[in-house]
């Protein structure tokens, strides 16, 4: 009778840790999160690139020899920097009909002496200074000068593009221009420097209507300017950027990462941790963001998301809330 007892025990305590693994067994491990509060401001990114509105050009009103040229294209200069050197000797010896190794290819030396017979007298000679200087800080846009050559009266020597008047062209759809408003705030970061960031404000003027050229055939889109309020020697003329208008106030939204929704023929779903359990609930979502998804469908802020290899009704252990 001992013994039978001492069986139905060991056969109890078997039976119960046989359940208890077999209970064990049905429970699924999963991660958790809970919906994360996200600061967001409604925004547009765009393409475009750095254009010059306004170059300041050198010419002068008499041939010169140039001597030395001290610039090249697209070379940023300070104001006040040496651009070219002019040789007055060989000036001279031209008017007294030695040419020597001056480059005359591109000048109708007759046209240029009935233009100007004595353009070399002494007190004009005097005026004409030894070496040239930018008038202004920019980008040496144009060059139309080489050393050892002669130049035309009023002929564009040197243009430079001014910093100052460099804004940024930035393309969009026609719909998302109907979202900016004169003075929208604009990031731009130049493609070459994509650690350098500008400020920027849409302008008032200058939208231009373009059809443009894709595999997908012609689109209609939309040039809009933007002034820089920090404006350094990176920012030139053709410079591609890429940019983001910011068109309203920051708003706080809800947000899940975005490996928690799922999708079925019923439309996008997540799984909620309720009792122990998964509890399938159908979500509506809103904007995106780099790795989150907002969720507009409401939940209670302690409500635990969860996601891994599981299914509804299944019993769930977290291994990584949060």
């Amino acid at each position: 009778m001992r013994k039978k007892f001492i069986y139905i025990i060991l056969s109890v305590m078997l039976g119960a840790e046989f359940i208890a693994f077999y209970n064990l067994q049905q429970v699924k491990p999963a991660e958790g999160s809970i919906l994360a509060e996200y600061e967001y401001t409604p925004h547009i990114n765009v393409t475009g690139e750095f254009e010059n509105i306004c170059n300041t050009t050198i010419t002068f009103s008499y041939p010169l020899i140039i001597k030395e040229v001290f610039v090249r294209e697209n070379m940023f200069v300070n104001k006040g920097q040496a651009l070219f050197s002019v040789d007055k000797e060989k000036m001279i010896n031209l008017l007294n009909g030695n040419i020597g190794d001056t480059d005359l290819s591109s000048i109708n030396i007759d046209k240029l002496f009935s233009l100007y017979p004595s353009f070399l007298d002494n007190s004009e000679f005097i005026k004409i200074p030894d070496i040239f200087y930018s008038p202004e800080s920019g980008i040496i846009s144009s060059l139309d000068i080489k050393a050892n050559s002669i130049t035309l009266p009023d002929q564009e020597l040197v243009s430079i593009s001014t910093a100052d008047n460099t804004v940024a062209k930035l393309t969009l759809s026609q719909t998302d221009y109907g979202k900016i408003e004169i003075g929208n705030k604009v990031i731009i970061t130049p493609v070459a420097f994509e650690k350098r960031k500008y400020i920027g404000k849409i302008k008032e003027y200058g939208a231009v209507v373009k059809k443009q050229n894709s595999i997908a055939g012609n689109k209609v889109v939309v040039e809009v300017y933007a002034d820089i309020t920090n404006i350094d020697s990176v920012v030139s003329d053709g410079l591609q950027i890429n940019g983001i208008i910011y068109t309203d106030n920051s708003s706080q939204i809800k947000t899940l990462d975005f490996t928690y929704i799922n999708q079925d023929e019923n439309g996008q779903y997540v799984y909620i941790l309720d009792n122990g359990k998964a509890l399938k609930e159908y979500v509506q979502t809103g904007i995106e963001t780099n790795a989150e998804t907002q969720i507009l469908t409401y939940f209670n802020p302690d409500t635990i998301f969860i996601k891994g290899d599981i299914e509804e009704g299944d019993r769930i252990i977290l291994i990584n809330d949060k």
